[in-house]
């Protein structure tokens, strides 16, 4: 495995089902600061090569393509909300500061489904209530449900997985896709408007929650990792059918 990019080694720990490994070389029992350093740098890395694997193997150009990323987008905009919704209401009146982030995260996740939606109508599709999530946007709904109710006991354990975890995916693709040059012009309006909130979510909301984990020690540190390698098979989930239009995308086991 030596030489083969972090995207790579994660597939094949995936696949052994031994995904907690890609984590094992982490420093834990450190400063918050530096175990969330290290956390974030290797998360990035298999983040940022999957994107560029994607984008390779799809023909990004073509209109149908871009629409179905706008749908599955979209989608997972609006059934976020929903489970943003439970966080704010298992925090309660602990953690005032990552409660009110959260509930700026979910109006932000509204205007993005209305730009979505837009857009798609602009670029000639349907309007994105007019198609199917399960077919759409599948693996997203799968992933929500973990999260709502497998995930984790502890709502900050919630808002790592979902908002620092996998929420950073989305990040890179639509980082990378709003510099495609083959990107329709409304599509690009749209990310364009919507990357700066989502760096917002994954690094003010997400790693917010992740301080407050972080800072009580190598226990809890050990444990993120694990929560880490958990929600991670949902976001290694091959998306590829939903993009294409061939099928509703599958969570890897």
């Amino acid at each position: 495995m030596r030489g083969a990019s972090w995207w790579d080694q994660a597939l094949a720990a995936l696949q052994r089902g031994e995904l907690r490994r890609i984590f094992d070389d982490l420093p834990v029992g450190v400063p918050a600061d530096r175990f969330l350093a290290r956390l974030e740098e290797r998360l990035d890395a298999i983040m940022s090569e999957g994107v560029s694997r994607i984008l390779e193997a799809l023909p990004v150009g073509d209109l149908q393509v871009q629409l179905n990323i706008c749908y599955f987008n979209a989608w997972g905009e609006i059934r976020s909300v929903d489970t943003f919704a439970q966080q704010v209401i298992r925090l309660g009146a602990r953690y005032p500061d990552l409660k009110h982030v959260v509930v700026r995260q979910m109006e932000d996740e509204m205007r993005h489904f209305k730009l979505y939606d837009a857009a798609a109508v602009r670029m000639g599709g349907q309007p994105v209530l007019e198609t199917s999530p399960q077919e759409k946007a599948g693996s997203l709904y799968r992933m929500f449900a973990y999260c709502d109710s497998e995930c984790s006991e502890d709502v900050r354990e919630q808002i790592f997985s979902c908002q620092f975890v996998d929420e950073r995916f989305p990040l890179h693709l639509f980082s990378r896709l709003k510099e495609h040059p083959g990107v329709h012009p409304e599509f690009r309006q749209a990310l364009e408007k919507i990357v700066p909130d989502e760096v917002f979510h994954v690094r003010g909301v997400g790693r917010m929650a992740a301080e407050l984990l972080a800072a009580e020690g190598e226990a809890r540190q050990r444990r993120m990792l694990d929560l880490a390698a958990r929600i991670l098979p949902y976001t290694l989930a091959d998306k590829s059918g939903e993009f294409l239009g061939t099928s509703g995308g599958s969570a890897a086991a």
